[in-house]
């Protein structure tokens, strides 16, 4: 949901998981709010976003673990899959499904894919992505010289 024009609320909803056969568990996963929040435009086509988000402990402990988790599969992999749609003044939308994964090398390192593919004919066919970021811990803390 927009609640500015840059500004998204967001919320994962919980799935139920049913074992069918063998050895399991059941249960809901957690609800998962988060706020959007898009940077662009800056230049050149590059759209860029940052999303900010946590899993609350209210699903099955089984199921989810304890305690609130971010956004992520695994201590190292997180996977999303997310809607896009981009409504410039004047023109038609242009209506997205983009999804992808994100690994985390290291505690600073990190190396994401994403593929998303245009539902309509204003957006692009197909896009695919592939990046490597690094975080620089303790740049701007004072050192005593």
């Amino acid at each position: 949901m927009g609640v500015a024009p840059c500004l998204e609320l967001l919320v994962d909803l919980p799935t139920y998981f049913a074992k069918v056969q063998g050895p399991g568990n059941s249960g809901f996963s957690d609800v998962s709010p988060a706020l959007k929040w898009q940077i662009s435009p800056i230049p050149g086509k590059i759209d860029l976003s940052v999303v900010f988000g946590m899993a609350l402990p209210t699903g099955a402990v089984a199921i989810t673990g304890r305690g609130a988790q971010p956004y992520q599969l695994t201590e190292q992999l997180s996977l999303f899959t997310e809607y896009v749609g981009d409504y410039p003044d004047g023109a038609g939308p242009s209506l997205l499904l983009n999804s992808g994964a994100v690994y985390h090398m290291n505690r600073t390192e990190q190396i994401d894919f994403r593929i998303a593919f245009g539902l309509n004919h204003n957006a692009p066919s197909y896009i695919v992505g592939v990046g490597y970021s690094f975080r620089f811990d303790g740049l701007f803390a004072s050192h005593p010289w």
